[in-house]
């Protein structure tokens, strides 16, 4: 089959990739996503079906787990059971990280949902995207998307172990703790208040186990 004027072969092909992945979510959007209701708390990450045997375009490889091979899925699920609420099936192209999680939250906009996600999606940016549409969203950040440069700064001199910094605008707050390194975090579902916790010393018993 000829291709289409002004496009190439290798285009249309990953179109239809893309399609048939966009065919996989649909069916079970059209079992799940109708049929049920997630509770408030909503959590987004991402996961691996193993990919044995067959030619598959876009299996990823990732040489830590144990099966290197796989498909690659991003999963909005309820933070309450647990259950998968919405996907979206990696294909190597297209999509945007953003354009990702604002097509997986499009079904539940407005409605109030805390959403948890880690630095591989957030962003200052993200998080006001979605608060446009009445998502919050709390998970760690990359200081480098769009934190406020003084924060920024501030983090990559000496920091004293147990301090806390932030900066916020608006109800949205960047916050660093640092422990052993800085961990940084952004949310507009808390303030930016700290709450002193009391670690417990792990200590062995007679069979040398830890309790």
């Amino acid at each position: 089959m000829d291709a289409a004027p002004g496009t190439s072969s290798g285009t249309q092909k990953e179109g239809r990739k893309s399609r048939k992945a966009e065919d996989i979510a649909m069916i079970h959007d059209l079992k799940i996503c109708i049929c049920n209701i997630p509770k408030k708390e909503l959590s987004l990450d991402e996961g691996t079906m193993a990919w044995l045997r067959g030619r598959l375009s876009f299996k990823v490889y990732n040489p830590n787990k144990p099966d290197k091979y796989g498909v690659k899925f991003y999963m909005l699920a309820d933070g309450t059971s647990g259950y998968i609420y919405k996907f979206d099936v990696y294909c190597g192209i297209g999509k945007t990280t953003v354009e990702t999680v604002m097509g997986l939250m499009a079904p539940l906009v407005n409605k109030g949902y805390h959403l948890y996600m880690d630095n591989y999606y957030n962003s200052v940016s993200l998080t006001e995207q979605l608060r446009e549409v009445g998502v919050y969203t709390c998970g760690t950040l990359r200081l480098q998307r769009g934190a406020p440069k003084d924060l920024q700064q501030v983090v990559k001199g000496k920091m004293a172990t147990d301090t806390t910094l932030y900066m916020h605008k608006d109800n949205t707050f960047v916050i660093v703790w640092k422990d052993k390194r800085p961990v940084s975090v952004i949310t507009n579902i808390h303030k930016a208040d700290t709450t002193q916790a009391q670690r417990r010393k792990r200590v062995r018993n007679v069979t040398g186990e830890l309790e």
